[in-house]
C-alpha cells in the first residue's frame, strides 16, 4: 500500500494554472449540482404531487 507524499498534495492541480482558485471553483462547481439537485427534487415532488391530486 503507497501513500502519496505529503508535497504532492501541496502542490497546486492544473486548473490553478490559469488563474482560476481551484477552491473556490470546486466550491462553485459543488454549489451548483446541489442547486441543481434541489430544483430537480422540488420538480419531481411537484409533478408527484400532481399524479396524487389526478388519481383522487
Amino acid at each position: 500500500m503507497r501513500r502519496a507524499p505529503p508535497a504532492a498534495s501541496a502542490l497546486p492541480p492544473r486548473g490553478a494554472r490559469h488563474g482560476q482558485p481551484t477552491p473556490a471553483t470546486d466550491w462553485g462547481v459543488t454549489r451548483f449540482g446541489a442547486w441543481i439537485s434541489a430544483l430537480n427534487w422540488c420538480v419531481t415532488a411537484r409533478s408527484n404531487i400532481q399524479v396524487i391530486e389526478n388519481k383522487q
